[in-house]
């Protein structure tokens, strides 16, 4: 078993570094033990009614591996550890075929639906899961593997806030508790095949598919003061949501290197695909004592959303002497998004169509991205400078209301990376990138959003500017295998970022620059 920094799979498809990096841990099986079966299993009983329990079974013959996973708890336990899940998924085929070593890369949102416990977790859970996954090798040249997975999560959260808001209309305090109960369940299905057609040419084609049931209930009440604590206003609010949806991705990635070393062409196409509905009931008493107001809210509401998403990636390396490369890139992402949401107030067993906040529009993103980049490699160092430039065209209409909202952006985004190895044991990696985040539509439409704060509304704005991000990473890291491991990362993101506004007044653009730094160090003896 070996930890490292993996290189990006197109790096080892062309053999040039591209800098990129994921920390990966490399598995290989003895030969003699390919053939065979383990598993474990474990289950436990507590005082109040606490129990948890785990189930990881695991079969395989060379070229071949089928793997079962399940857990159930009431204990705060949300998901599986990174041993459960390298049983479950097998690494990848190689650890069932004849090449030996496997590469395992992870996240706590994995694309195959294992939920992972990486500690982090709001309130208290309950949760359910088990799946089943395969790998095979059908030849030498392609490879299969696929899974299913159901999960279903109950989590209770009980929230206080005391905040200050700072805004140009004026400082006040707000108050609030909100008690939220929320139960999601989920079943994925993911399927993937990798085809070496030759030795210059690939083909991987991945798509995963999901199906989802959520139901939210929350409680909310709180209050607002002025500065010199004079209460202003007070609300408690019940908001019940029924959901459900599904999603499909698809990817297909070609591949192709040519004679000259170094050389080398990927085209990449992306689909997702989408729909989403959900009824909800919202009631709200509303308390404004500057104006001796009280305002009873009773609600109903449907939503139905569509999206589709189709996205492409053309991508063209030439070397040009002395270990330097240059890559011209170019990437078209369209995004259409359907939304129709029909608001009714409820007064005495009748409904009545709220026009206020009601909604139909249909959006149109278009995104055009091309970018150069230069790349240097050397034996202890590699590096890469480029810059993209990123056009955006929203495209948007809103039904009711009879408006167009049409906006289009555009940025220069540099990005640089930098990796020196000092010595096997010893690795210093620079980063800076850059990257735009554009409005939604939702926050660019002046339609008023009742159902997150029932005193503080907001309303879209049209005058709304795209956020510009700054991302500066440090990860130096020491291993010495007769002493201990150290690991150390810094990382400071810089932003700019634009808010809503309160729905009683003008919008307005406010810009809040804001940098934060995140740093983490480990040491582990062994």
């Amino acid at each position: 078993m070996q930890v490292f920094d993996k290189k990006s799979d197109q790096s080892q498809f062309t053999g040039i570094d591209d800098g990129q990096r994921e920390k990966t841990i490399n598995l290989e099986l003895k030969e003699e033990k390919r053939n065979g079966a383990f598993g474990t299993m474990m289950a436990g009983l507590g005082s109040n009614g606490r129990y948890q329990g785990r189930v990881n079974i695991n079969k395989f013959t060379k070229g071949k591996q089928l793997s079962f996973l399940g857990m159930g708890n009431n204990v705060n336990e949300q998901g599986f550890s990174i041993s459960d899940y390298m049983n479950f998924s097998g690494g990848s085929n190689s650890l069932v075929g004849g090449g030996g070593a496997v590469q395992l890369s992870f996240s706590d949102n994995n694309s195959n639906g294992v939920p992972l416990n990486f500690g982090r977790q709001n309130g208290i859970m309950t949760n359910y899961a088990g799946g089943l996954n395969f790998n095979n090798v059908l030849s030498k040249k392609t490879e299969i593997n696929g899974s299913y997975f159901y999960n279903n999560l109950d989590q209770d959260v009980d929230r206080t806030t005391e905040r200050i808001n700072y805004t140009p209309m004026g400082n006040y305090n707000y108050n609030g508790f909100s008690k939220t109960r929320n139960n999601n369940e989920n079943h994925r299905l993911n399927f993937t095949i990798d085809h070496k057609i030759d030795s210059s040419n690939s083909l991987r084609f991945t798509t995963n598919a999901s199906l989802s049931n959520t139901r939210l209930n929350t409680l909310s009440e709180s209050q607002t003061m002025s500065t010199d604590n004079q209460l202003q206003n007070t609300s408690v609010t019940n908001n019940h949501t029924i959901g459900n949806g599904f999603n499909v991705t698809s990817n297909l990635l070609y591949r192709h290197r040519f004679k000259k070393r170094g050389r080398s062409f990927s085209t990449n196409i992306n689909t997702v695909l989408s729909q989403n509905e959900s009824n909800g009931e919202l009631t709200a008493d509303n308390e404004f004592f500057d104006t001796g107001e009280k305002k009873n809210i009773s609600q109903v509401n449907d939503q139905n959303t569509d999206n589709q998403t189709v996205a492409t990636t053309v991508s063209y390396i030439e070397p040009l002497g002395g270990r330097k490369y240059l890559e011209a890139s170019y990437n078209f992402r369209t995004n259409r998004n359907q939304v129709e949401r029909d608001v009714f107030d409820v007064s005495n067993g009748t409904r009545t169509q709220n026009m206020a906040l009601s909604n139909v529009y249909h959006s149109n993103y278009f995104y055009n991205r091309p970018g150069l980049s230069l790349r240097v490699n050397r034996t202890k160092y590699n590096m890469s400078m480029g810059v993209n430039w990123q056009k955006t065209t929203i495209a948007g209409r809103l039904v009711l209301k009879d408006l167009d909202i049409n906006k289009s952006f555009q940025n220069f985004l540099p990005v640089a990376r930098l990796n020196y190895d000092f010595s096997n044991l010893k690795h210093l990696r620079l980063e800076y990138e850059t990257s735009m985040q554009e409005p939604s539509i939702q926050q660019l439409q002046p339609v008023i959003d009742n159902t997150t704060n029932q005193i503080n509304q907001s309303v879209g704005n049209p005058k709304l500017q795209p956020g510009y991000n700054h991302r500066v990473g440090v990860n130096f890291n020491i291993f010495d295998p007769a002493k201990a491991l150290v690991f150390c990362f810094r990382e400071w993101n810089i932003y700019e970022q634009r808010h809503l506004v309160p729905a009683d007044h003008q919008p307005k653009s406010f810009v809040a620059h804001d940098a934060r730094e995140r740093t983490q160090c480990e040491q582990h003896q062994q």
